[in-house]
């Protein structure tokens, strides 16, 4: 029995049930697909939180590197201080091996030397 598209009565109460769990099918993969993807979204939003929160205040964050920076720079300061002062040392210590006068004059200033014929006069000024 043929109806007017086709089909028989039977097959016309079947139908629509078929189209609608077709369409309850694909609905629910729709929405599958949909929160998978907002499952895979959630997850680089955390991971890319995890990094942000690393760069900005874990271990080897930015805060860290710029005091590291300054720290660096104060050592480099002192150290060139150092070496100006290893510098004036080592030209005195050349001065002393090589010449009687640096070593004179050292003895004069320091220990208080005074030559055999010579008078040492002191001379205070008072305080006020």
């Amino acid at each position: 029995m043929l109806s007017r598209g086709g089909f028989s009565a039977p097959v016309l109460f079947i139908l629509p049930r078929y189209c609608a769990s077709v369409s309850a099918n694909n609905n629910y993969y729709r929405l599958s697909a949909f929160m998978t993807m907002r499952l895979i979204l959630l997850l680089l939003l955390m991971l890319l939180a995890a990094l942000q929160y690393r760069l900005w205040f874990g271990q080897g964050s930015w805060e860290q590197i710029v005091s590291l920076e300054r720290e660096i720079e104060e050592q480099q300061l002192i150290n060139q201080r150092q070496k100006d002062r290893n510098g004036v040392l080592e030209d005195e210590v050349r001065d002393l091996k090589s010449g009687m006068e640096s070593v004179e004059e050292r003895a004069r200033s320091d220990l208080g030397l005074i030559k055999k014929d010579e008078t040492f006069y002191l001379i205070v000024e008072d305080k006020k």
